[in-house]
């Protein structure tokens, strides 16, 4: 922290110390926040999400490393602090900031597909879908624009039982370009299974 007191509400600082508390955490984040004393990673948990919000907060600075810190905020409250207010709240502004992106989208989609509310989920992974692949290289997930993406809507689909045929259609024709875009044999035997 030796360089936010030399250089104080600095954008970029505060980002990394974010990051650096991220790769502290330990093996058991999400166990040690539960226990009582607290264990070594929840405090690095803590402070990775305080700074990650911090840095969101601040509306001056580099707008992708902005955008970034409200990603991974999302997902500290996601995956070690249970808090899915927070994680549905920070992706959400992470979206409003930069809707060409569909990282956040994606994030929300899955959160309710595993939190058992496929319409919910169905409804942000369709509108991740329909992201088309911004122009721009920083902090991109090619990936999940080629294949998750497409792949964690048919895994909210075989939750769903009632669709509409227009839903029915476009999820299988999301399905088919996961298809074709996934490259892990066992990614592209799980889109078709969804396609039968």
């Amino acid at each position: 922290h030796k360089d936010l007191e030399e250089m104080p509400g600095d954008p970029r600082t505060i980002y990394y110390l974010g990051h650096a508390h991220i790769e502290q955490i330990g093996p058991t984040p999400a166990q040690d926040v539960r226990s009582t004393p607290p264990g070594p990673g929840a405090y690095h948990v803590h402070k990775a999400l305080e700074f990650f919000q911090w840095r969101a907060d601040i509306r001056f600075g580099y707008f992708e490393e902005r955008w970034f810190a409200m990603l991974k905020a999302g997902e500290v409250c996601e995956r070690y602090l249970a808090d899915y207010e927070c994680s549905i709240g920070m992706w959400t502004k992470a979206y409003e900031l930069d809707p060409e992106r569909v990282d956040a989208l994606f994030y929300i989609g899955q959160h309710w597909r595993l939190a058992q509310r496929p319409p919910l989920a169905i409804k942000w992974l369709s509108d991740a879908v329909r992201v088309k692949y911004p122009p721009r290289s920083l902090f991109q997930w090619d990936y999940l624009y080629e294949c998750l993406r497409h792949l964690e809507l048919g895994r909210a689909f075989m939750q769903s039982s009632d669709l509409d045929l227009k839903t029915l259609k476009f999820i299988k024709k999301s399905l088919k370009q996961g298809e074709t875009g996934c490259s892990s044999n066992e990614e592209v035997s799980e889109v078709r299974k969804y396609l039968t």
